[in-house]
């Protein structure tokens, strides 16, 4: 109880010392399991936390919280056939229990998996009409498949339990805050400017008073770049989003480790990573850049975060790389330990900060020189990148907001073949 006390007023260590003490005096005492992996999640150390859930399940294989939160832990760093085997187990045991609905939305989101994310948001949200949570993750997964009337109208739904500008630091008015900037997100991709231009002070405000007070993000980079923010408070949010990925990297992969492959020769070993290897635009500027690299001194690694069936256009860019790797199901940890055993020198990321992004991969630094390009036209406040590729006539004279090197190409961004 104690231990719980602790958590709830921010203060982690002397949770985990009393927690500590009582597993020491009972190994087999659930609760104090239960309130030291908690800890451990709140301070962001997700590699111990999800060490103390597997050692809580030896004790109880059915322990619903520790079933429920280190699925959360494992989705959030890619783990997700894992969690989603855990997860089924626990509805098993509980079929009522939303949150485990929930969960599985996330690792469905993450796979880009839309209309199933949907499904679970729904169901989870069906079964506990408080789970504002679920509500909020249906709105932002029917905002990411364009079906923004459904969307609006929950988001709206999440600002009906509360009126006015919200500030504090708690988890139900954290959502009504996102709801805020989603709505204007919306309304911004609709081209629903005056009802934007109602709400501007409120959300503004919301993300200026965010920041102030050190709590969990409402917006992410990408998405203040959709709202057009004031350049110091894009590089603010940039910022404080790069370093909670930095607490996390630090907890949960391994970084720095030196390449296992051998080189066998000479070549430079590009290695391209992005989620838009088919019919988007991105995939379109890059039809035929792989079949153009200079194969006698370049060797070409294709990574795809994203899984393509029956895309005429990923099937041109696979035929036409020499070395192409579906890892839409590897896990973080996977696909860096995969970059690195190609013995990449140059990795280039053409996904940035959005959708299926693998920035906690970047940042891990599975290759010495990696490259900011295309796919992200801004910077990815990422200390490992090294480089952003681009014109003076797209980045000139704000290139101080960039954590990247500028590295110019004289005439153009990319040469494309109109045909």
């Amino acid at each position: 109880v104690l231990a719980s006390v602790y958590i709830k007023m921010g203060q982690y260590n002397d949770a985990i010392a009393i927690a500590t003490t009582a597993t020491e005096i009972n190994k087999l005492f659930e609760p104090a399991w239960e309130q030291l992996a908690l800890a451990y999640e709140a301070m962001g150390n997700v590699k111990i936390a999800i060490e103390k859930y597997h050692y809580l399940l030896s004790i109880n294989a059915g322990n619903i919280l520790a079933l429920n939160n280190i699925s959360n832990l494992l989705i959030s760093v890619g783990e997700i056939k894992t969690a989603k085997l855990l997860l089924n187990k626990l509805l098993l045991i509980a079929p009522g229990e939303a949150s485990a609905y929930n969960n599985l939305g996330n690792a469905m989101l993450q796979s880009d998996n839309l209309q199933e994310a949907a499904c679970y948001f729904t169901k989870a949200y069906e079964l506990n009409k408080d789970f504002l949570l679920a509500l909020l993750n249906l709105a932002i997964t029917q905002r990411a498949d364009k079906q923004y009337v459904q969307a609006i109208k929950n988001y709206e739904q999440i600002l009906s339990v509360k009126k006015g500008v919200v500030s504090s630091l708690s988890q139900e008015d954290n959502i009504l805050q996102q709801a805020v900037v989603g709505l204007a997100i919306c309304y911004v991709e609709t081209c629903s400017w005056e009802k934007l231009k109602n709400i501007k002070t409120d959300y503004m405000a919301l993300i200026a008073n965010s920041l102030q007070l050190g709590q969990q993000l409402i917006i992410n980079p990408f998405e203040s770049l959709i709202l057009k923010l004031p350049v110091d408070l894009h590089k603010k949010i940039l910022t404080k989003w790069s370093d909670d990925n930095l607490a996390r990297i630090n907890n949960v992969l391994s970084v720095g480790q030196s390449n296992n492959a051998i080189k066998t020769s000479n070549k430079i070993r590009i290695g391209y990573l992005s989620a838009n290897f088919g019919k988007h635009p991105v995939g379109l500027l890059l039809n035929n850049l792989f079949s153009h690299h200079n194969k006698l001194e370049f060797e070409v690694h294709v990574f795809s975060i994203k899984k393509y069936i029956n895309d005429d256009l990923a099937n041109t860019i696979q035929q036409s790389s020499e070395n192409f790797y579906d890892v839409s199901e590897l896990s973080d940890q996977e696909l860096i330990t995969l970059i690195k055993s190609r013995n990449i020198d140059v990795l280039v990321d053409l996904t940035g900060i959005g959708t299926l992004s693998r920035h906690l991969v970047v940042r891990a630094k599975p290759a010495p020189v990696q490259i900011n390009w295309l796919g992200y036209a801004s910077s990815q406040g990422n200390p490992a990148i090294d480089y952003f590729v681009t014109t003076k006539e797209v980045v000139d004279n704000i290139g101080s907001q960039f954590t990247e090197q500028m590295l110019y190409l004289p005439d153009t961004l990319i040469a494309v073949d109109v045909n």
